[in-house]
């Protein structure tokens, strides 16, 4: 799907959500950032440890490296934090 075309499925309520590079949304205004308080952001990083676990859990069955991948993400968060 076209990058209008994602647009207008979101404005129409037919998709809810989509993924590309950060310069792409930003001109279609896309590119919302929340900043959430230190508090909340706690909250959400308790909230999805189970979601985690069960993601490594799944792609193991499936034979892949979910808790290297895993890991990967978390690396780059912490380099791009920085």
């Amino acid at each position: 799907m076209s990058q209008n075309q994602a647009y207008e499925a979101l404005q129409k309520g037919v998709a809810n959500a989509t993924i590309a590079p950060y310069e792409v949304l930003k001109g279609w205004k896309q590119a919302e950032v929340i900043t959430l308080s230190p508090e909340e952001s706690a909250r959400w990083a308790e909230a999805v440890i189970p979601v985690i676990g069960d993601y490594q859990i799944e792609a193991m069955k499936k034979g892949l490296p979910g808790k290297t991948y895993v890991n990967s993400i978390r690396n780059l968060i912490k380099h791009h934090e920085e």
